[in-house]
């Protein structure tokens, strides 16, 4: 048995989830236009810098989400993956997936975008492990802040290792992490498989230096 880590945005779909996710709620009012498109598109800039202060994104995407009734989220959630995510999966990445659920390998996502608009691609993918950054819902509501640290850069090891110490998973054979960003390097340092996909261009670089697989996709599902 094999542990088998995805990244999710630019490695399993073609596109970020977060900065989608905000032009979405652009695009239905749901936020103010101007304010929430500028600030989305700086987050994502300083995301691709390698910039990014996680808890600083955490309190500006979160707060639309305490702003709105959950009924409602869930309702712009299920839009959102219809009309926005569900044609952007890359076929390699989740025959990759299928291949490893076949051969009953543990799959698992560990993404920096939020549990609440991340959950429906793992639901879809069928994979029952999904680690992300925590938006916290308190009495049926979220309250704008983050549970837990941040699902980003070190955090990830941090998540990885608190899953597997809560299902004993210290023993598995081997452990591969399948990603695009520079921003993973912790995570791709830490596993004994690293493999590179659609590479930013520092994690190229880097990749090609420390002789890690790449994968190239293309193709949508």
């Amino acid at each position: 048995m094999e542990i088998v880590l995805f990244d999710l945005d630019h490695t399993i779909i073609d596109g970020d989830t977060d900065f989608l996710w905000g032009k979405f709620l652009v695009e239905n009012n749901v936020v103010d236009k101007n304010y929430y498109e500028s600030k989305n598109e700086y987050f994502f800039q300083e995301y691709q810098a390698g910039s990014l202060d996680p808890l600083e994104f955490a309190r500006f995407s979160y707060k639309p989400l305490a702003d709105n009734d959950y009924n409602r989220l869930l309702e712009l959630r299920e839009a959102f993956f219809t009309n926005k995510i569900r044609n952007i999966f890359y076929k390699d990445a989740v025959e990759i997936i299928r291949d490893n659920q076949r051969k009953n390998n543990i799959v698992c996502i560990v993404t920096s975008t939020n549990s609440f608009i991340s959950q429906p691609a793992a639901d879809f993918l069928e994979i029952p492990h999904l680690l992300a950054s925590n938006p916290e819902f308190v009495d049926g509501a979220f309250t704008g802040n983050i549970d837990g640290i941040a699902c980003f850069n070190s955090g990830k090891v941090d998540k990885v290792n608190e899953w597997m110490d809560n299902l004993s998973l210290n023993n598995v054979e081997n452990i591969s992490f399948y990603t695009d960003s520079h921003n993973d390097l912790p995570l791709l340092e830490f596993v004994p498989t690293p493999i590179v996909v659609n590479p930013d261009h520092k994690l190229d670089l880097i990749s090609k230096e420390k002789r890690w697989k790449k994968l190239t996709f293309k193709e949508l599902l």
